[in-house]
């Protein structure tokens, strides 16, 4: 089941981090603002936008999902 999707306040995130609850961060941004960022997020597992389509049915049911992209 595909639950509901939220913007997440960036103050949250942090947070939510901390909290752990078993979340998947994916990080969406494209390929130029990846490249030219020294920063990521811990644990973050990278997806190119133009591939996402691919990998969306490997993606957990059972775990909360956060996007992150620019």
């Amino acid at each position: 089941m595909i639950g509901r999707a939220a913007a997440l306040p960036i103050p949250a995130f942090p947070i939510l981090m901390l909290a752990g609850d078993g979340i998947l961060v994916l990080d969406l941004r494209r390929d130029d603002d990846y490249d030219a960022s020294d920063r990521m997020v811990a644990g973050a597992v990278r997806v190119r936008p133009a591939s996402f389509h691919r990998h969306a049915h490997h993606l957990p049911r059972d775990r909360d999902l956060v996007f992150y992209c620019t």
